[in-house]
């Protein structure tokens, strides 16, 4: 199968320059060209983050922009994940900054294409925000959860939720977006299940009035776990 991609990728005709941004755009966010110094030479932003990237990091070098807790991953952008096959190269969190701005979260991949001094060195960024959103949306939803067992005089389940959220989030990188929230929800409605039968001794009638969804969803949900 790998060979059979190979073959086809590489009957591609050679790309103009406008073609090439077109492509780019469909991979990232944001794209940065680097010299071998890792100074910003060029750059192209797209969609979300059109008007948040700042026309000044030209000429800047790529440390200069990044936040300072995201500088210690310098060294494995540009020399870890250099040396290792393209398809094992994860997304890594970095948050870049404008000056007197606030820093913008995104996930980044540096790569090299060409031979010799010519080569083109690649930065591509994606915007993080949105799953931050979410992440956000998440916990709220959670701690108005705690806040409805409370109201009722029941203890919720302490950090369990949190930490659902949390262990989600370390996929970042690793899994699309959309597989990630969609489990994440599941597991947060899973949660919500078995704390409401537990407070409800195991009353699948009373478990979904807290609910406030059919005790049908109720048994089902409980059957799963």
């Amino acid at each position: 199968m790998t060979g059979h991609a190979s073959a086809s990728l590489s009957q591609l005709p050679g790309l103009d320059a406008p073609s090439v941004e077109a492509l780019l755009g469909q991979m990232a966010d944001l794209v940065l060209l680097l010299s071998p110094m890792q100074d910003i030479t060029a750059m192209r932003a797209w969609g979300s983050l059109a008007d948040k990237a700042c026309p000044d990091w030209v000429g800047r070098s790529f440390a200069a922009i990044l936040s300072r807790d995201s500088r210690g991953k310098l060294e494995t952008l540009f020399n870890s994940d250099l040396g290792k096959a393209p398809e094992t190269v994860r997304w890594r969190h970095v948050n870049l900054v404008c000056e007197g701005g606030a820093s913008l979260p995104v996930l980044v991949k540096y790569f090299e294409l060409g031979e010799g001094s010519d080569r083109a060195r690649v930065m591509i960024a994606r915007d993080l925000r949105p799953t931050v959103d979410m992440q956000a949306r998440l916990q709220r939803a959670y701690t108005e959860m705690e806040a409805a067992f409370e109201s009722r005089g029941t203890v919720p389940g302490a950090s369990t939720g949190a930490l659902v959220v949390s262990g989600m989030m370390d996929s970042l990188g690793h899994r699309p977006m959309g597989q990630i929230v969609s489990e994440t929800v599941r597991a947060l409605e899973t949660l919500c299940v078995t704390e409401a039968l537990r407070r409800s001794n195991d009353d699948a009638e009373a478990a979904s009035r807290l609910l406030g969804i059919p005790v049908e969803e109720v048994r089902r949900r409980a059957r799963l776990q």
